[in-house]
């Protein structure tokens, strides 16, 4: 369970990339 934190953690920072990058591109599209 400790070893799998850090890539739950990780996943979770490229999730939260991802809708940053697309909320930006939704935003330059309008």
């Amino acid at each position: 369970m400790f070893k799998l934190y850090p890539i739950l953690l990780i996943l979770g920072f490229i999730l939260f990339l991802y809708s940053v990058i697309v909320l930006m591109f939704f935003l330059s599209i309008q």
